[in-house]
């Protein structure tokens, strides 16, 4: 597997940095997620899509842009994703493990106002980056259902999907 693509300019050796556009549920995990991709010298991360699954979706979308104002990466659009699962059922939420507001002790600002983008901004990042993006989902995969299910040509753009889930019928990932 190719870890890195490396362009040659004028005897220098640059590489191109992976586009990825994240989905989670920022609690304790996906904000370490976030803030490694955001460290990493070949990861730019293109977007964050906010869904419900540690905490509300409305709080996990707080958190990432709290964490993107604490990294001055504003620029990068935090995006709505889902609110509750396609079920319809009612999500339970464990603040015992990730806090009140899914970031253990800290709490963002009340006077915080980020810059929240509507979902249908996800499918225009696909056509920007076709064929090149990374998707990253660390939360609950509605929204990357809902996706498939609303635009599931456009899906084929994803050049790589990575994706941490896989627990059924009981609270968690694994």
């Amino acid at each position: 597997m190719v870890i890195h693509k490396l362009i040659t300019i004028e005897g220098m050796e640059l590489r191109s940095m992976k586009k990825v556009l994240f989905l989670g549920d920022p609690g304790i995990d996906d904000s370490l997620a976030i803030m490694y991709g955001l460290l990493h010298p070949d990861i730019d991360i293109v977007g964050v899509v906010t869904g419900y699954g540690n905490v509300t979706q409305e709080k996990a979308t707080s958190n990432a842009a709290y964490l993107l104002q604490l990294a001055g990466r504003e620029d990068i659009p935090v995006i709505n994703g889902a609110k509750i699962p396609l079920s319809g059922d009612i999500t339970t939420y464990y603040p015992e493990i990730h806090g009140a507001e899914g970031l253990g002790p800290i709490r963002p600002p009340k006077n915080l106002s980020p810059n929240i983008k509507p979902f249908c901004l996800f499918f225009d990042i696909l056509e920007k980056y076709k064929g090149e993006l990374i998707i990253v989902d660390a939360g609950r995969s509605t929204t990357l259902a809902t996706a498939f299910i609303l635009e599931k040509p456009m899906m084929k753009y994803v050049k790589e999907y990575y994706i941490m889930g896989g627990s059924f019928l009981m609270p968690g990932n694994v």
